[in-house]
């Protein structure tokens, strides 16, 4: 995965009410596949990330699917949490269903 792509994610993470200064493991990252609706030239990161420690010390921390996506080879990455996403395919781009 780029190094911007994985900043893009960390900064998105810190954004998260409640998880500033909480750290986000990644548990594994893979290239998604850009489906026919999408320009060919954008190109996608998933990633399953979690928590590093869950805020209640009673739950186990839970893991996300993020999708981290950029226009283009000149344009900047953004992240967001798979499941936060209205559109179709970028469960598809991700191998994940809806």
């Amino acid at each position: 995965m780029p190094a911007a792509a994985l900043d893009a994610l960390n900064k998105q993470w810190e954004s998260l009410p409640g998880y500033q200064g909480s750290s986000l493991d990644i548990l594994r990252a893979w290239q998604g596949e850009p489906p026919a609706e999408v320009p060919a030239s954008m190109e996608i990161w998933c990633v399953e990330a979690q928590p590093a420690s869950s805020l209640n010390p009673e739950e186990q921390p839970v893991p996300f699917i993020w999708i981290l996506i950029r226009e283009s080879q000149d344009a900047e990455w953004t992240a967001a949490m798979l499941m936060t996403m209205s559109a179709i395919w970028p469960y598809q781009a991700c191998g994940a269903e809806p």
